[in-house]
């Protein structure tokens, strides 16, 4: 019996299933192999998307507070150059009006991280969607291996 890598087990073992007289059987082991390197590439993937999504809002944050500062700076010393005192003391309070706003945002972009990896890892936690696909290639494979006829999809949710 030919052992190959990865995809390549389950390609070997759906063409055995569906051709019995070729003489080889998937063993229980082999199964097992194919729905350990499924459930290993779908966490590995989960994990990734999580690590993306994760930078991309880090990212958006830095630039909010970036672009809040720089706006700040400038509308300050627009004020502060082209104003007596009494628009001096409206400068300083919309600095402060800006700096409120630029914090505001930077944590609300976070909470929406927060909110986001929260949704992600409650999706994951109760049923494992890597478990999920690992079992159902499992079960597949191990059924069409019984009953060659049961190759079809659709027809291994009925049972």
């Amino acid at each position: 019996m030919r052992l190959s890598s990865g995809l390549g087990v389950l390609w070997d073992k759906t063409e055995v299933a569906r051709n019995p007289r070729s003489g080889e059987n998937p063993c229980l082991f082999e199964l097992v192999v194919v729905g350990v390197v499924v459930a290993a590439v779908a966490t590995v993937v989960v994990v990734v998307v999580v690590v993306v999504v994760v930078v991309v809002v880090v990212v958006v944050v830095v630039v909010v507070v970036v672009v809040a500062a720089v706006v700040t700076v400038i509308v300050t010393a627009v004020i502060v150059v082209a104003a007596e005192a009494v628009i001096v003391v409206a400068a300083a309070a919309a600095v402060v009006v800006l700096i409120v706003v630029a914090a505001a945002a930077a944590v609300v972009v976070v909470v929406v991280v927060v909110v986001v990896v929260v949704v992600v890892a409650a999706a994951a936690a109760p049923a494992a969607p890597a478990q999920k696909i690992a079992t159902i290639v499992v079960n597949i494979m191990f059924q069409t291996h019984k009953r060659p006829y049961l190759f079809h999809l659709p027809t291994f949710f009925y049972y």
